[in-house]
Formats: C-alpha cells, sequence, structure tokens
C-alpha cells in the first residue's frame, strides 16, 4: 500500500473541504468565443510590437537622414557651382 502514499498526498490539496459549494463548471459554449477572442487578439497584439519596431527603425533612419542632409547638401552646391 505504500505505493499509494504519493497519490493521497497530492490529492488532498485537491479535495474541497467539506461545507464550501463547489463552483460550477465553465458553460460549453463560453470555451468557442474564448478561442475565438484570443484567435483575434493575439495578432492584433504582435502586430502592434512590430509596427511599433518598424516605426522606431523607420524613425532613426530618418533622423540619421537628416542630420547627414546638409553634408549632402554642400556637395550638391559645390558640384553645381563648379560646372
Amino acid at each position: 500500500m505504500r505505493k499509494y502514499a504519493v497519490v493521497r498526498r497530492v490529492t488532498r490539496f485537491f479535495l474541497i473541504p467539506p461545507g464550501v459549494r463547489r463552483q460550477p463548471p465553465t458553460p460549453l459554449r463560453r470555451l468557442p468565443v474564448l478561442c475565438l477572442a484570443m484567435l483575434a487578439f493575439g495578432p492584433g497584439v504582435a502586430a502592434l510590437t512590430i509596427a511599433a519596431a518598424v516605426g522606431v527603425t523607420l524613425g532613426l533612419a530618418a533622423s540619421a537622414a537628416i542630420t547627414r542632409f546638409p553634408e549632402g547638401m554642400k556637395y550638391v552646391q559645390s558640384q553645381t557651382r563648379e560646372s
């Protein structure tokens, strides 16, 4: 009977104490709604994270282009004056 000692120790944590009402199970019709909600909102959250990363990358590229823009204009102006 020693082999069942572990089972008794584990199951006592899952037993409901006497006098406590058991919560009714979730209706089956809620499960598909929950799955559809996860399928709808999950990719939306992932797309938002990706869009934020793309926005930061584009912002950094634009700021780098803006800071280098005057140097490029000086080169273009010097080329047009020489010709």
